[in-house]
């Protein structure tokens, strides 16, 4: 009897934990599809869709689920994101108190809807289960979007899928999980997203998240990552490429002198390109004139783009640099100035929240210098990553984007990470299906 009894209770011990793991997996590939999709995803520019309204659900269930484990405490485990999230909320109040109009206040919500969603997410996520999801995530969406890209543009396959246009009139072919332009810019691997710069910046955040963790598979996963980016044939992007495999060598180097060695080099390449860009400009559009083309012509629109968009913004800060012009009032009096699209988040949160918004960049900033795990050239250099992907399109209302931020401002102190993850394994040990729900896949 004793040892019916015992087998028994090892197989609902054995179920118990089957199902708890499944439920752990369900639940991170349904989050990390509510992130994606309200993250640049293409579908959100349907006219009239509001994908944001999509983490509600998710939000109030993370919360009332923390009230039965009776985990609220976390909330505020991480003051210092939980400071510039508070920083966030009031300078958007203030910003509606000083331009008091509808769109303003709708507007507003929308955005703390986002930074209160992705707080509540990165306090009972755990920063290892995200890293695991979103690079899995990426992986699989990439692998799919290559498949797909090279049937498009190398097997001249003309897919039949629905199309659809959004609200910038752009049309693209429905996959769900990778779209495809139904123009002359076919050649462009966009993935998910509603633009390739876009999936090009998440893929390079991915590499460097890869990077940040030590991650001991990165080589393989850097391949399908670089392969994905360079099919974006995104200029800034590629960029940023370079710059993301120059921050993996540099967290390479073990020693002091390899470091010093590293950044000497860097800087005498960083010299050489300056002094003979002219030539290694011109060989580059011969070599590929679609991605290196528009550094070549000055009327580019992609850099007319990123240079008006921030001097735009920074004009409309000047007007009003106490509380701005509101998150809906700087993006209305932006298209009055300009025609271009709006590429700068740095600059839009100053304008839109006033002085207080500069708190954003130096957030992001603080971000990459805290990986102390990282060289002191390595964190630079992962600075001038970060200003620049914040500069090259618009984030402000990108949760994804919010999550990074929140999970980098705090997870600079692993030990306190790796005492988390362990205290959860213990508690799970203790009620494997109660716990499964937060806890790493």
């Amino acid at each position: 009897m004793a040892s019916s009894a015992i087998a028994d209770r090892s197989s609902s011990d054995v179920s118990v934990a089957i199902w708890g793991k499944l439920i752990s997996r369900v639940s991170g590939v349904l989050l990390l599809f509510c992130v994606l999709a309200t993250s640049g995803y293409a579908l959100s520019t349907l006219p009239g869709f509001q994908s944001h309204f999509a983490l509600i659900v998710p939000l109030v269930t993370m919360l009332l689920l923390a009230a039965h484990l009776r985990t609220l405490d976390r909330l505020v485990a991480y003051p210092l994101v939980a400071s510039l999230v508070a920083v966030l909320t009031v300078a958007s109040a203030l910003s509606i108190v000083a331009n008091p109009t509808i769109p303003n206040v709708m507007t507003t919500g929308k955005f703390l809807l986002i930074i209160m969603f992705a707080y509540v997410f990165t306090c009972f996520v755990s920063y290892r289960a995200f890293s695991v999801w979103l690079v899995r995530g990426m992986i699989v969406v990439g692998l799919l979007s290559l498949v797909v890209y090279a049937l498009t543009n190398f097997a001249g396959l003309d897919l039949q899928l629905p199309v659809f246009v959004n609200v910038n009139g752009m049309p693209y072919k429905i996959g769900l999980v990778f779209f495809v332009f139904d123009n002359h810019l076919f050649f462009r691997n966009t993935g998910p997203f509603w633009e390739p710069g876009i999936f090009g910046t998440y893929l390079s955040l991915t590499m460097v998240l890869l990077i940040i963790n030590r991650s001991t598979d990165s080589k393989k996963h850097f391949l399908v990552l670089g392969l994905c980016l360079i099919s974006t044939v995104s200029t800034a992007s590629i960029i940023f490429f370079i710059l993301v495999a120059c921050l993996y060598v540099f967290n390479l180097a073990q020693t002091i002198f390899q470091r010093l060695l590293l950044s000497t080099f860097a800087v005498m390449c960083l010299i050489f390109a300056v002094l003979l860009k002219d030539p290694i400009l011109a060989t580059l559009v011969e070599l590929s004139p679609r991605i290196f083309s528009k550094f070549a012509v000055a009327e580019s629109l992609s850099v007319i783009e990123r240079v008006n968009s921030p001097a735009v913004n920074w004009a409309l800060f000047l007007e009003k640099p106490l509380f701005g012009w509101g998150l809906s009032g700087a993006l209305s009096a932006y298209e009055v100035r300009t025609s271009v699209s709006q590429t700068s988040t740095s600059t839009y949160m100053l304008a839109s929240l006033g002085v207080p918004g500069i708190i954003y960049t130096v957030a992001w900033i603080f971000a990459a210098l805290r990986q102390r795990q990282l060289s002191l050239f390595a964190r630079a250099l992962l600075v001038v990553i970060f200003i620049g992907f914040l500069n090259k399109e618009p984030h402000y209302f990108f949760p994804l984007t919010f999550i990074f931020l929140f999970y980098w401002l705090r997870s600079a102190n692993t030990q306190r990470d790796e005492v988390n993850r362990t205290d959860r394994q213990i508690k799970m040990q203790a009620h494997p299906i109660r716990h499964q729900a937060f806890s790493s896949p």
